[in-house]
């Protein structure tokens, strides 16, 4: 049986995923810097780009370009498995990167569709086995090289087949539209301007391009912009030049609405600095570590995580205001706090270290999976029930390790319920340091 899996490289990050009953609302309406290859091996819906619209089925792939808008309204009734990669250009090697779809991306902005005349059996078994063949070599880098291989071999033998058009296009007004506000999205927007311009009401104009892109003029704005930004962040620019080159009369305006969309200030990106992202469809969220001024908000979460806790059976894991601020505050001046951030919201707290366990040295009624070195995942605590925030964290903390362990009480039903549907298996009983029995779980790459 498959497994979803995410890796993530200099250049490219590559998943794999099967969502089994997928809630259309579950799957954000964004858009990004980078290139995004999608292939879908079974599922059914409707892709939207720039309020263009082709059908969701079984065979199909999607190339998305920097800055187009997109999402996924996939049927709940089946099924949704996919292949992921998100890349940008220079990652493609040889002729690759002049690859008209590539290239020539600005004179269209509706993505370029493949349905399943052009998808050869040499693309399906690319998308296969790019992960089994890739984790063949040892090192990370040599992993990351032969993706590339295999991603440029893939766009050379797609540039060989037909794009197929939208099914649904946009209405000539949208369509104008979208094309002047990409013209001028560095430049002073108004709606009243707008709507002077394509002779039609403000309301009509609101109303009919929210109904055809899913988002409002003023987000969609917005969106292009910050996704811009980080591009310009990413090249090394500095964050009070890029607030103006992409369109905001004002930094302090540009900083909070970076703060809300991405989760954490605009700075460049230090050499080796590292930020956990979900880039692909669904909710956008990042896993970052907490600083001492997120202590209160932290607290807060803890709090409530208590009182969830006691409301659905489980009144003593956490007993006597446990983790103490004075615990927390540790976590985080030894860099092990990590949040889940969406939208400029903390969704959840944990803490996360590679090492040894004191706790987890003897175990009972059972066995760990192996004796090799391990990650540990402590005090997670979730803000929005719901969201995935939880099965988040724990990719987040697998990836960093492929080794990781951790521990619940046998009446918190929920979290076991959580890492049961997250692949960590029941592994034996561990005791606290006061004596408490704790279930142990584990989830390993390497049994």
């Amino acid at each position: 049986m498959k497994r979803s899996y995410r890796k993530e490289y200099k250049h490219l990050i590559c998943s794999y995923s099967t969502t089994e009953v997928p809630e259309p609302g579950h799957f954000e309406r964004h858009c990004h810097r980078f290139y995004e290859l999608l292939y879908v091996v079974k599922g059914s819906g409707r892709f939207v780009v720039d309020g263009a619209e082709y059908p969701l089925c079984d065979n199909t792939l999607l190339l998305l370009r920097p800055y187009e808008f997109h999402y996924v309204c996939p049927d709940k009734k089946r099924a949704y498995e996919r292949y992921v990669i998100h890349f940008e250009r220079d990652t493609l090697l040889g002729e690759a990167i002049d690859l008209s779809i590539i290239s020539n991306y600005q004179k269209s902005s509706n993505g370029v569709y493949f349905d399943g005349s052009g998808i050869t059996e040499e693309i399906i078994s690319a998308f296969r086995e790019i992960r089994p063949l890739s984790e063949r070599f040892s090192e990370k880098q040599t992993q990351e090289s032969f993706i590339r291989l295999t991603l440029s071999r893939v766009l050379l033998l797609l540039s060989l087949s037909t794009p197929q058009e939208p099914a649904l296009k946009q209405e000539n007004l949208i369509a104008g539209v979208i094309e002047h506000l990409n013209m001028h999205i560095n430049q002073k927007i108004s709606l009243d301007a707008l709507a002077q311009q394509f002779f039609v009401s403000k309301y009509y104009l609101c109303h009919s391009f929210r109904k055809h892109t899913g988002i409002s003029i003023f987000n969609y704005i917005k969106t292009k912009r910050i996704a811009m930004a980080q591009q310009l962040l990413a090249n090394g620019e500095p964050a009070a030049s890029v607030a103006y080159q992409v369109g905001f009369s004002d930094y302090s305006s540009f900083y909070r609405t970076y703060c809300n969309l991405v989760g954490f200030p605009p700075v460049h990106r230090r050499t080796g600095e590292k930020d956990f992202a979900l880039k692909q469809e669904g909710m956008e969220m990042n896993i970052r570590k907490a600083t001492i001024e997120e202590l209160p908000k932290i607290m807060e979460i803890y709090a409530k995580a208590r009182e969830y806790m006691k409301n659905n059976g489980n009144p003593d894991q956490w007993r006597d205001s446990y983790p103490s601020e004075d615990l927390i505050r540790a976590d985080i001046e030894a860099g092990q706090c990590h949040l889940c951030i969406s939208m400029g919201e903390i969704y959840g707290v944990f803490c996360f270290f590679e090492g040894t366990d004191p706790t987890y040295q003897s175990i009972e009624d059972g066995a760990w999976l192996n004796d090799l070195s391990y990650g540990v995942i402590h005090r997670i605590a979730v803000a929005k029930h719901g969201k995935g925030v939880a099965s988040f964290c724990f990719a987040y903390a697998f990836e960093q390790c492929g080794n990781v362990k951790i521990d619940t009480h046998h009446d918190n039903i929920p979290m076991q319920n959580a890492l049961a549907k997250n692949g960590f298996v029941r592994c034996g009983i561990i005791r606290l340091e006061n004596g408490e029995p704790r279930i142990a779980y584990q989830k390993a790459d390497t049994l």
